[in-house]
């Protein structure tokens, strides 16, 4: 398989313009014509990830936290991150970085945590991105309604809430007069024609814009397709980092700490920072992987009773503890480690029944 569809894939599970501002996630070395048979999956691309992706003869690393967070201005061996870009290029590896966009990301990092206790009615902790609304109206014979809606539906439009196919058609009579070197669907050139139409309406997604609007003048009869496009003000779908949400029945933190420990892989040896009463019943859940801190605001206004993070400084958690919040540190690595794990099962889930062009993913 190509690098370029496997990057395609990637950037469908996590979209990059779901990354913070300044995060440098996406392709970081490499090729997209490259062929990928082998993908590793990590947290860290640390030397002895790079080792063994060498000696497993890896094509593709995939890593939650990027390699290059600044300008690089040399690639030598006599420094570490030198020497892992060198071994990258000598052994033609391709690196890729999912970051924040793998934590905003639906089905990402926090949703699973979140899944691991299960919180329900979940939403962001902060609103990092809302995601801009098109209305699509096209105008189209009768005869040719049903295929253009269909191949708009199927490109992505249509989607409102919990229903699909979502449309409006109105009735009416197109004009046109077709000049001398038009090759007219119906009529004739150079001659006044009325002809029975429908404009057909559909939402469309920012992200799914260019995509239905090929789909549909690829569907459509005309030569020359009358539509119009327009931003809407309507908000579409919101994202964001860290979740909050609630527990079906009120549990002892206690229990929902020991229950995350064992959905993390952690055992009895490895510490969660605790500040709080263990007994105390809660409801509310708020959670954020890896470093939560920046978030604590958002976390009292949400009215969590716990806050589940990987880590947080002293004088955050000492201000959410005045604040009657419990806070539980799990340990940043913890909190990010189930990466591989996660995307792994996507991954294979979207190459489901591809026999052709398999690709072996395994986890560091």
């Amino acid at each position: 398989m190509k690098l370029a569809l496997m990057i395609e894939k990637l950037n469908q599970i996590a979209p990059p313009r779901l990354a913070l501002p300044g995060d440098p996630v996406g392709l970081q070395v490499g090729d997209p014509a490259h062929d990928v048979r082998k993908a590793l999956l990590a947290l860290d691309l640390t030397a002895a990830v790079l080792e063994r992706a060498v000696a497993e003869k890896v094509n593709l690393i995939v890593c939650h936290h990027p390699l290059l967070f600044k300008p690089v201005q040399a690639v030598t061996s006599d420094t570490a991150l030198g020497k892992k870009l060198y071994t990258l290029i000598k052994c033609r590896i391709d690196f890729f970085a999912m970051h924040t966009n793998f934590d905003v990301a639906p089905r990402g990092l926090n949703d699973a945590l979140a899944e691991f206790i299960g919180l329900e009615e979940t939403k962001p902790l902060q609103i990092t991105q809302r995601e801009v609304l098109y209305k699509l109206a096209v105008f189209v014979p009768e005869s040719h309604e049903q295929v253009v809606r269909l191949a708009m539906h199927e490109a992505g439009a249509g989607v409102i809430g919990e229903y699909t196919h979502c449309s409006f058609r109105t009735p009416g009579i197109g004009a046109f007069k077709p000049s001398e070197s038009a090759k007219p669907f119906t009529g004739n050139v150079e001659k006044l024609e009325d002809v029975k139409e429908l404009r057909v309406e559909v939402l469309v997604p920012e992200r799914y814009k260019d995509a239905v609007v090929e789909a549909m003048k690829k569907a459509h009869p005309y030569e020359e397709v009358a539509y119009d496009l327009y931003e809407l003000s309507n908000e579409g779908l919101s994202y964001g980092i860290g979740r909050v949400g609630d527990l079906e029945t009120p549990a002892t933190v206690e229990v929902i700490v020991e229950k995350m420990k064992k959905s993390l892989g952690m055992t009895a040896k490895d510490y969660v920072r605790l500040r709080g009463s263990t007994q105390k019943k809660i409801k509310r859940v708020a959670i954020c992987s890896g470093s939560g801190g920046s978030l604590l605001a958002e976390v009292l206004n949400s009215s969590a009773e716990l806050f589940i993070t990987g880590e947080i400084k002293y004088h955050e958690e000492l201000s959410a503890g005045e604040s009657g919040l419990i806070v539980a540190a799990f340990g940043h690595d913890h909190t990010e480690k189930i990466f591989g794990v996660i995307l792994k099962e996507r991954l294979e889930s979207e190459f489901a029944g591809v026999e052709k062009d398999d690709v072996e993913f395994i986890l560091a």
